[in-house]
């Protein structure tokens, strides 16, 4: 059996469902809530959808970018494009780093949670 030499770029509605469901479900959620109704009480619901406001314009930038340069490693090449190797180089290490540091932080939260 021989492999594919190149990037597969399929992906079934249950993939992207649980790719999605992987990237919103966070920590955030659990603590989001408490955070802002503390600070701002009812009217916190209002900072909720200007934040749904800013990640949905956040999105369709995304959305287009990726279409126009519809690489693997698509945020390391945006950068590399629009500002340079070093900054591409930097921006990988960052994206690194955060991939390997976000489940621990992620696995501390969710506990925390369960705790109280």
């Amino acid at each position: 059996m021989t492999r594919p030499t190149r990037l597969r770029r399929d992906a079934g509605v249950i993939g992207i469902l649980y790719v999605a469901l992987g990237s919103t479900i966070g920590s955030g959620w659990l603590f989001g809530a408490l955070h802002a109704a503390v600070q701002a009480g009812p009217w916190s619901i209002f900072s909720w959808i200007i934040g749904a406001a800013a990640v949905l314009l956040l999105a369709f930038v995304f959305a287009e970018l990726t279409t126009m340069f519809p690489n693997s490693g698509a945020l390391v090449h945006m950068t590399h494009v629009s500002h340079g190797d070093l900054a591409g180089k930097i921006w990988s290490w960052i994206l690194f780093l955060t991939s390997v540091s976000v489940p621990p932080v992620e696995v501390s939260a969710v506990l925390t949670y369960a705790n109280n």
